[in-house]
């Protein structure tokens, strides 16, 4: 009998999240239900394609076609060709193609001819005929199927599951869709009890057969595949070379998985009905002592208390529950096997990082079923674009979506840089990184590896590229940047300097470097020409020459043609219509000041009403339209957080080092060089890497013993109206041991408290109220 092995084949969560072939064929799409057997018999070199890449699914198989796809199926291909060419068909040819196959399959009874003598070579082979070759191949003789042809062999076969879900008539032609189903199933089909073996054909023929396969993890790069066969709490991992067309869905549980005489794992079959293995997958939650806690794909939160014995998985690191502890982050996904729901055996644990990136080629909306050519799971799927909740409405052409079909989650990621790529590390044969637009990306994908190395098609250094970045800034993709504005021929300079080259064509020389700050908010270092320190804070345009920047100052606009009303909802500066994908780069530093900084500031999220002329350092068009594509600006919009000093900190010695700042409902601590305001006053202050880098004292605008009238953006004190920030912070600091927020409403309950109002402008919006009552 065979030996039934229950097998997990660690192989990728960075794989495709769905079952697809490599190289599939162009005239077959993967929902067609003949779209895997096509896919394993071209793997196992049963039946194969046409030289155009093509498998023409609807053309009719012929009987000399037939024979030698069960000859092959047999794995007696060899056998066959060195028999001799001699059939006793007058119309078989012994020069033909098809002899040395005709005769060894006669010679097995596995099909005749006809009465007339004729074996009809080229006839299209019927379903009848085709089905009782393959049970005849399978040991079935005609005591067991019965004597009535072909009513019995129809029956028989169907009741082993060659033909289930066919629509056929008996005398139909076999498309080589249908005999590639037929023939597939067969493969895996126990043959009859007469014949002296219990294996299936791929058994017979030397391959290992692996039942009840569960799919893990392996290394891409090296194709490497480690395989777990037995019992799953005791067995000892073996490694073996993939050598399948069929990518698979890692965590999925398959009827088989196929090793051949070499030892290279060579296909998988999916379960045609059940799985004799439950599953649960989800995101971990915690891990504290032997309990697991998770929650699942549709949000339902479970625990799972394991035993001592009880192993999980990482990767193809076998470990127990205590050993996973230090191992394992929160929020990894988390898949339970088991034979029954609840009494698991294993857990794996997975990486949300391994997930291949997929390319949305279009908007998406929430009727679409597909990312791609991956089925989406519509029910309780969550989407997170640039790591905010979003929708499937919500994905745009060229976004960069990792869909975790088990958690069901995706994450997208909209981030792109468009620039000259200069160059290519350690080489262009062997790229893992490259340098574009002034700066180093890592790639992260094989296909962003195909358009940026030496092969044929890729981009050449000094072409003009846009990166599509994923998670951790990662190349994706990369497309070229044939149409649209070129926001990486600008930048604001930063520094300039001179150093020597650490990397690339200059490496060990001497070269000029200047900094930019760039239309996507980053700092890039770009080799320049000369040194630029004459143009520091200045807008300057960039064009390459033999990989090297020439800078240029941008000419100053007519000012006055944007300095105007803000009007967010139709996008317009004085009217000018501000792009969607407009970078409005804001300096931060003075105007005489030795270092240059700058912030990029969102159009969408601007508190400032008015652009004055003074404000503007320059502006580009683009296009002949007069559309802001770039705006330099200075003092536009203040991005500082606003707040109450609550109280300073001090070290041991009573020596004050810092402030309690009240903002936004909360009171934390920041440490500070710069000690200039009493407790109880407004400020404003600028955080960086948690600590603060800058803190002012805010105007006083005017101080009241009552409120007049107060209601959503606007409070009337003494005898004028003030405008209120949208974030306006209101602290009650009546107990000056327990300041705390309140709220607008909370004010206009007791109109007469006392109330101090504060700007960062002399004439500004209120930005801070503090009220005593």
């Amino acid at each position: 009998m065979k030996k039934l092995l229950l097998s997990l084949l660690l192989l990728s969560f960075f794989m495709n999240a769905f079952i697809g072939v490599k190289a599939a064929y162009s005239d077959v799409s993967q929902d067609e239900d003949y779209y895997l057997s096509s896919a394993r018999l071209a793997d196992l070199g049963i039946i194969s394609g046409y030289e155009d890449g093509t498998f023409r699914p609807d053309n009719t198989i012929t009987r000399a076609e037939f024979t030698k796809i069960v000859v092959c199926m047999m794995d007696k291909e060899k056998e066959a060709k060195s028999s001799n060419n001699f059939t006793g068909f007058f119309d078989v040819d012994s020069a033909s193609w098809h002899t040395h196959y005709i005769r060894y399959a006669v010679s097995r009874d596995i099909l005749s001819g006809y009465a007339d003598g004729s074996f009809r070579p080229n006839n299209t082979i019927s379903v009848s005929e085709a089905v009782t070759i393959l049970l005849r191949t399978l040991g079935y003789t005609e005591n067991e199927v019965g004597y009535f042809w072909p009513d019995n062999y129809i029956s028989a076969a169907s009741s082993l599951g060659l033909t289930i879900g066919m629509d056929f008539a008996p005398y139909d032609a076999v498309t080589r869709k249908m005999a590639a189903v037929l023939v597939d199933r067969a493969l895996f089909t126990k043959p009859s009890a007469s014949l002296s073996t219990a294996n299936t054909y791929l058994e017979t023929t030397g391959y290992t057969v692996l039942e009840d396969s569960l799919l893990l993890d392996s290394d891409q790069k090296s194709e490497s595949v480690t395989v777990l066969s037995g019992n799953l709490k005791q067995s000892t991992p073996s490694s073996y070379l993939s050598k399948t067309q069929l990518s698979v869905n890692a965590g999925d549980m398959y009827n088989y998985a196929v090793i051949d005489k070499n030892g290279y794992l060579v296909t998988v079959r999916e379960y045609t009905s059940g799985s004799n293995l439950c599953s649960v997958s989800g995101t971990l939650n915690n891990l504290t002592d032997n309990t697991i806690e998770y929650t699942t794909s549709n949000g339902l939160k479970g625990a799972y208390n394991a035993d001592s014995g009880f192993v999980i998985y990482s990767g193809s690191a076998k470990m127990t529950v205590s050993e996973a502890k230090s191992r394992i982050s929160n929020g990894a996904d988390i898949t339970f096997y088991g034979n029954s729901y609840g009494l698991w055996n294993i857990a794996v644990i997975g990486s949300s990082d391994k997930l291949t990136p997929i390319l949305a080629t279009k908007n998406y909306s929430a009727s679409d079923s597909y990312l791609g050519t991956v089925p989406i799971n519509t029910q309780n799927l969550t989407v997170y674009r640039n790591g905010e909740a979003s929708s499937l409405s919500g994905i745009k052409a060229g976004d960069v979506v990792y869909y975790n079909t088990k958690t069901n989650v995706m994450d997208v990621y909209a981030k792109k840089v468009t620039g000259t790529y200069y160059a290519a590390y350690p080489s262009k044969a062997y790229v893992e990184r490259v340098s574009v637009a002034g700066k180093e990306y890592e790639i992260g994908n094989s296909s962003a590896t195909d358009r940026l190395n030496a092969s044929v098609g890729a981009f050449d250094i000094g072409d003009k590229v846009t990166l599509l970045l994923g998670r951790n800034d990662k190349i994706a993709f990369v497309t070229d940047n044939s149409s649209g504005f070129d926001y990486s021929a600008y930048g604001v300079v930063i520094k300039s300097e001179s150093r020597i080259a650490t990397e690339g064509e200059n490496e060990g020389s001497s070269e000029f470097v200047t900094t930019l700050f760039m239309a996507d908010g980053e700092e890039h270092d770009i080799v320049t020409n000369k040194l630029y320190k004459d143009n520091l804070g200045q807008l300057v345009s960039i064009n390459y020459k033999d990989g090297v920047a020439y800078l240029a100052a941008k000419s100053s606009s007519d000012k006055d043609e944007y300095a105007g009303e803000l009007d967010k909802s139709t996008r317009t500066i004085n009217s000018r219509y501000v792009l969607k994908d407009a970078a409005i780069i804001q300096r931060t530093s003075d105007e005489d000041a030795q270092t240059v900084t700058c912030e990029l500031l969102d159009f969408d999220t601007l508190t400032a009403s008015k652009l004055s002329e003074g404000q503007i350092i320059n502006v580009v068009s683009g296009n002949n339209f007069g559309d802001i594509a770039i705006l330099y600006v200075s003092g536009f919009e203040n991005t500082n957080s606003f707040g109450v000093v609550a109280g300073f900190v001090k070290t041991d010695n009573k020596a004050t080092v810092g402030y309690k700042i009240l903002s936004d409902g909360y009171q934390s601590s920041y440490y500070s060089n710069t000690i200039s305001t009493s407790v109880g006053a407004g400020v404003e202050f600028k955080l960086e890497n948690g600590a603060i880098s800058k803190i002012l004292p805010l105007y006083k605008i005017t101080s009241a013993n009552s409120i007049k009238a107060v209601e959503g953006g606007r409070i009337y004190v003494g005898s004028k109206i003030y405008k209120l920030s949208d974030n306006v912070q209101i602290v009650d600091i009546s107990n000056t041991s327990n300041f705390k927020t309140i709220t607008i409403d909370d004010l206009a309950k007791d109109l007469a408290s006392s109330v101090t109002l504060y700007s960062d402008k002399s004439n500004g919006v209120i930005r801070v109220i503090t009220v005593k009552k």
